[in-house]
């Protein structure tokens, strides 16, 4: 039996006890976990941007280990590492996100107090942070590596509310070295759940405070950013089968000299068939967030996205994010076998406005032109499937294609473009126990896109998100 020395004093003599372990129903000890994930995705996009490159297909690998220490009911420890690799990109110039040798990804210490999911925890360290419809906060996993944060989180779960509080630095991919966070580049907010005020409906409010250092305004000065976003969801159902997700925000703040004052917001509304067979579902949906009307004015329009996914909300092409930009969705989505999900959506991009740019979804500038004469940027048609084939095996497979229009035409060489691709996924789990050698058993998790969850959380300290699209459940190891 593993186990660990604890020293008292009695009587000015030393004691050595041995303390008591965790031990599972069958009688073994289930303090320790280890986890092997592994995710391969081929695809062949038409053009390595949407505006400039070549058309390349490529292979990328993803494998994550981590492990899990629970030496007591209040107290865990986490680690994990990941490594990634890709294959046949033609590109001179690979994307950060592709390859990485094996990094250290989460590492983090929780604490506890509470019982079947009511009580406080304390998290330190390493980790991700994933909230609401993942439009301002998430860890996305879409990409080779996944958003990690260097943070400090205090969670309370009572019945009827859930609160986050947590003060952050996100972590810098750099594929040359060691990834670690940026001096000043700080994030701090909070979260709550509140699904008790309103029958049937849920409250999300959340304020978040967003710093960066020596930024450069309008006027050519530099200085210190400071963005200030104040928002809320506001999620629930009506009869007749209808959900109304509605998400707003409103950001103020300084960038160097410049003030800003932006807003955005997400409305969707969905029916569900009666007694469906397929569990079919129609939704629609209106997304927007505001750009910037005029240059060099110590004024700043553009909508700070902070740190999404937008890969799960404005189309698997990954084409726009959510700055300066109207996007009008329509989706279909059922389900044919109690293992396969799949899902049709139309996207229609415009910008708010033509002063203002074209933003990728990682929120950088792609386009400008204050010249054109329309703000339809293109239409992207989606359709996708999930599959959990196994307890040990998922995959996925999907094909984007987007009709560029007036606006990308007007301002730059520009041809449609597609992405096809397939995934899969597996992933092991293993427990060691006094009474036997580590065993692997495996688990892979999808979570289906854009269902709405009533009347709250699971867990005492749970990502509190609500649409993934192929994305392994977080962390890779659950109880």
């Amino acid at each position: 039996m593993v186990g660990r020395a604890m020293a008292t004093i009695s009587r000015n003599k030393f004691v050595t006890k041995a303390p008591k372990m965790k031990t599972s129903t069958e009688g073994g000890i289930n303090w320790l976990k280890i986890g092997v994930a592994y995710r391969g995705r081929f695809e062949h996009p038409s053009a390595t941007g949407i505006v400039s490159g070549y058309g390349d297909g490529y292979y990328l690998s993803r494998l994550r280990l981590n492990v899990t220490i629970s030496p007591e009911h209040y107290l865990k420890f986490f680690v994990e590492g990941h490594d990634g690799h890709s294959l046949g990109y033609d590109s001179p110039v690979k994307p950060k996100n592709f390859n990485y040798t094996f990094d250290l990804r989460q590492a983090y210490v929780e604490v506890s107090t509470s019982g079947n999911g009511h009580g406080i925890t304390f998290r330190v360290g390493r980790q991700e942070l994933s909230y609401g419809a993942k439009r301002l906060v998430a860890a996305p996993d879409w990409s080779n590596t996944s958003r990690t944060i260097d943070a400090a989180v205090i969670s309370l779960a009572r019945p009827g509310i859930k609160v986050h509080v947590f003060a952050s630095s996100v972590v810098q991919i750099d594929p040359g070295r060691f990834d670690r966070q940026s001096a000043g580049d700080n994030f701090y907010g909070s979260y709550a759940v509140l699904d008790k005020l309103v029958p049937q409906a849920r409250i999300e409010p959340n304020p978040f405070w967003k710093t960066l250092p020596r930024v450069a305004g309008e006027r050519g000065d530099y200085g210190d950013s400071d963005i200030f976003t104040g928002g809320f969801r506001f999620l629930g159902k009506l009869p007749g089968r209808v959900d109304y997700p509605i998400e707003i925000a409103r950001q103020w703040g300084t960038i160097a000299s410049d003030r800003l004052s932006a807003f955005a917001g997400s409305h969707t509304v969905g029916w569900t068939a009666s007694k469906s067979v397929w569990k079919s579902r129609i939704s629609a949906e209106f997304s927007h967030a505001s750009g910037d009307t005029a240059n060099r004015d110590g004024r700043r329009g553009t909508f700070d996205q902070l740190y999404p996914s937008n890969h799960i909300n404005y189309g698997i092409a990954d084409v726009v994010g959510w700055r300066n930009i109207h996007d009008v969705r329509t989706g279909f989505d059922f389900k044919p076998h109690k293992t396969l999900q799949t899902n049709v959506d139309l996207h229609e991009f415009f910008l708010a406005t033509v002063h203002d740019g074209l933003y990728s979804d990682g929120g950088s500038r792609l386009v400008l032109n204050r010249a054109a004469t329309s703000r339809h940027v293109g239409s992207d048609l989606d359709c996708f499937f999930t599959c959990d084939y196994s307890k040990r095996i998922g995959f996925g497979a999907g094909y984007a294609f987007v009709f560029f229009s007036e606006y990308l035409k007007q301002s730059v060489k520009v041809r449609n473009y597609s992405c096809p691709y397939i995934l899969w996924n597996i992933k092991f789990v293993s427990r060691q126990t006094a009474s036997e050698s580590i065993s692997a058993s495996a688990r892979f998790s999808i979570k289906q896109c854009r269902t709405v969850q009533l009347p709250g959380h699971e867990g005492n300290f749970p990502n509190l998100t609500e649409r993934v699209v192929m994305e392994s459940t977080t962390p890779l190891i659950q109880k």
